[in-house]
Formats: structure tokens, C-alpha cells, sequence
């Protein structure tokens, strides 16, 4: 469905709605599902377009040629920059979590900081810098992503704080 089509169909249903609501319910219902309508309208225009642009990653092919005359080819799929603080991360972990909102969902965080207080981290799901709340994580569960292990927020965190002294002791 190309976007014209999808623009006139929008404007098309406002119309017919706010005709609906205007035999009904006169002419500020009419002018007001009209309106909503059409930002919903909008709005699902724009969250098409934004998946579309989404699911089609720049590609960049670069050949280069040597004095032997071989020729490379690389293909890389695009991946947004990292912050450098979130680079170097403690461990990859998956959990079920519930937002401020109420939304529920499964993310996937490169964690850079966590030990105590929230978990902070790369989220891939969201593509940035996230912090999670502890009380938000839903039935206390974590699945490292490395091992498969489930384990709870405290069998995590104690889990991290004896590799950083393993670590430590071995750079000492």
C-alpha cells in the first residue's frame, strides 16, 4: 500500500466518521472525531514509515585491490553508534520488563553498570542508553544471554560482583 493511497484512505474514513458523528451528535462531535481521527490517521502513517525505514538497512560495499590483483568484498548491515561509556559491558542479559506506563516487554541490555542500584546499560531493543529499574523487572527474573542461566536480580548482582574481584585479583 503506497502512501497516497494511504493518506486518502485516512481522509476518506475522517470524513466519514465526522459525517457520522455530525447527523448524531452535531457539529463539535463532527469536527472533533474528524480531527482524531485523522491524527490517529497521522500517526499510523508515521509509524508505518518509520518501520519501513526500520527494516532497510544501508549497506555499503567497498572493493578494494591489491598489487596481486585480488579483489574483497565486504558487505556490513547498519547498527547504530553505542555511546563510548556503554562499550565495555559487565555482562548481556535478557528479562520481561513493566515501563512507567504500564507497557510490558522482553529487552535484551548490554549492562554496563548494575551491581547496585539500577541496571544501566545498551538496550537493543530501543537501539540507545537505557537505565531499568529493579522493581520493574517482572517476577525478579534474568536470563543471561551468554549462558542461558536464569537466575534472580540478586543471584545476578553477587554473580558480578565475584567476577569483578576475580577480575581485579588477576590484574593485580
Amino acid at each position: 500500500m503506497n502512501n497516497e493511497f494511504t493518506f486518502k484512505f485516512i481522509l476518506g474514513g475522517s470524513l466519514f466518521f465526522a459525517l457520522i458523528a455530525g447527523i448524531f451528535g452535531g457539529t463539535g462531535w463532527a469536527i472533533g472525531i474528524g480531527i482524531a481521527f485523522f491524527l490517529v490517521g497521522l500517526q499510523m502513517l508515521w509509524d508505518q514509515h518509520k518501520e519501513k525505514n526500520k527494516n532497510t538497512p544501508s549497506t555499503s560495499t567497498s572493493t578494494s585491490t591489491s598489487t596481486s590483483t585480488s579483489t574483497s568484498t565486504s558487505t556490513s548491515t547498519y547498527k547504530p553508534k553505542r555511546p563510548a561509556h556503554s562499550r565495555q559491558s559487565m555482562d548481556t542479559i535478557n528479562f520481561e520488563y513493566r515501563t512507567g506506563e504500564g507497557i510490558q516487554g522482553f529487552y535484551t541490555v548490554q549492562v554496563s553498570t548494575g551491581i547496585t542500584g539500577n541496571i544501566k546499560g545498551w538496550c537493543e531493543e530501543r537501539e540507545d542508553s537505557r537505565e531499568f529499574r529493579i522493581d520493574r523487572i517482572i517476577n525478579d527474573s534474568i536470563t543471561r544471554t551468554e549462558t542461558g542461566e536464569v537466575m534472580t536480580v540478586k543471584e545476578w548482582r553477587k554473580l558480578m560482583r565475584e567476577n569483578n574481584a576475580r577480575n581485579k585479583a588477576k590484574a593485580s
